[in-house]
C-alpha cells in the first residue's frame, strides 16, 4: 500500500533525525549526533568539567550506563524521573526559557550547574576484565546492580564509578591497576585450578595499586562460575555476580583510602578482612545471612547492601581527596 503521509522525523531517543544533505544526525539541541559513527560532530559545550573524557563521545563512552539528553551533559537513565516542563534531570536546561532550571522549576544559576555537575561526576575508575565473555545486556545489568548497590548508601551516589570493561586480550596486558578498582570476571566451575575456591578475591600491592594479571592468571577476581544457583545464592545470576563485584570493590576502595588518608600500606592494614556484625556490605559471603540476601536480589537486599558508618567515613574522606 502507497503511504502518501507525512514522514516520521523523531526517531531515535526522539530526537529529530536532519537528512539536508543526506547527513542524517539528530538533533539534540546544543549538538548534533551523528549514528554512524556514534559520536557527536561538535565539542561539548562542558568539555572543561569533563576533563577526563573526549569532548566528541557519547555518554562518557559509556553508553550502557549513562545517556546525554541535551548535548549538554551526562546522566544516568535513572535520573530521568520526567519533570514537568523540563528534561527532568536535575539541572536541566529549559530551552523555551533560554535558563538552567533545577527539577522543581525554579531557575538556577552558572555556579549551581557546575557544582552539581562536579560532585556527581563518577568519581572512581571501576574496570572489568571481561573473560567470562559475558554480552553488552549481562554486563550492563551487572554494572547498573553495582551502582544501585553503592547508591543505597547515603552519599555515594549511583555515579560512583565509571565502569570500563575490558577485552581478555586488553586485560592480560595490565599487571596492577593504580587509579580505581579492578576484577576480572571469570566463569570456571569449582575445580578451577586459580579461581575454583571462593567467589572472589582482591590483592594489592604495597601501594595499593590493584594486582591484575600475573602471566599464569587473574590476582583480583569475581568467579561467576561459582555464583550459579545450585551454589545457593539464588536463581538471579546476575544480581549475585553484583554482590560479589561490589563486595571485592569495597575491599579494595578501604585499602586505598587507608593508604592514601592514614598512610597504611596494604601489607599492614587492617581493611583487608571482614566484619560481620552487623551484616553489611563487607560480611563473609560464606555466612547464611549473605547468602540469604542475595538470593533475595536487590529488594529487599536489607543491610546486606549497606556500608558501615566507619567504612563510609574513610571512603567518603578518600573520594573528597581525589575531587
Amino acid at each position: 500500500m502507497l503511504n502518501n503521509g507525512p514522514t516520521e522525523k523523531y526517531l531515535y531517543n526522539g530526537k529529530e533525525r536532519i537528512a539536508d544533505f543526506a547527513l542524517n544526525w539528530y538533533d539534540y539541541g546544543a549538538r548534533w549526533y551523528d549514528p554512524a559513527v556514534g559520536r557527536w560532530g561538535q565539542v561539548d559545550p562542558l568539555a572543561g568539567i569533563y576533563a577526563s573524557s573526549s569532548p566528541y563521545n557519547y555518554g562518557l563512552g559509556n553508553p550502557i550506563r549513562f545517556i546525554d539528553p541535551d548535548g549538554r551533559r551526562v546522566t544516568s537513565d535513572q535520573d530521568l524521573d520526567v519533570a514537568e516542563g523540563g528534561m527532568g534531570v536535575d539541572p536541566y536546561y529549559d530551552w523555551s526559557s533560554g535558563s538552567y532550571k533545577e527539577k522543581g522549576g525554579s531557575e538556577v544559576n552558572w555556579d549551581y550547574v557546575q557544582n552539581y555537575i562536579i560532585n556527581n561526576e563518577p568519581s572512581i575508575d571501576a574496570t572489568i576484565a571481561n573473560e567470562a565473555g559475558f554480552g553488552s545486556k549481562q554486563l550492563g545489568e551487572i554494572t547498573n546492580n553495582i551502582a544501585d548497590i553503592y547508591a543505597a548508601n547515603i552519599g555515594f551516589g549511583e555515579n560512583l564509578f565509571r565502569f570500563n570493561i575490558l577485552s581478555p586480550g586488553e586485560a592480560q596486558n595490565l599487571d596492577f591497576v593504580d587509579d580505581g578498582v579492578f576484577v576480572a570476571l571469570v566463569n570456571e566451575d569449582e575445580f578451577s585450578s586459580f579461581y575454583g575456591q571462593a567467589p572472589g578475591q582482591s590483592r594489592l600491592n604495597s601501594v595499593a595499586n590493584v594486582e591484575a594479571w600475573n602471566g599464569r592468571f587473574y590476582n583480583s577476581y569475581v568467579n561467576a562460575g561459582i555464583l550459579k544457583s545450585n551454589f545457593g545464592y539464588g536463581e538471579d545470576w546476575n544480581w549475585a555476580i553484583s554482590y560479589v563485584i561490589s563486595h571485592e570493590f569495597l575491599h579494595q576502595l578501604l585499602q586505598k583510602a587507608d593508604y592514601y588518608i592514614n598512610g597504611k600500606s596494604p601489607i599492614y592494614t587492617s581493611y583487608d578482612g571482614h566484619i560481620n556484625s552487623p551484616i553489611n556490605l563487607n560480611a563473609k559471603g560464606t555466612l547464611g545471612e549473605v547468602r540469604d540476601a542475595i538470593s533475595r536480589g536487590y529488594d529487599p537486599c536489607g543491610s546486606a547492601c549497606l556500608v558501615t558508618t566507619s567504612h563510609h567515613t574513610l571512603i567518603t574522606r578518600y573520594l573528597n581527596a581525589k575531587r
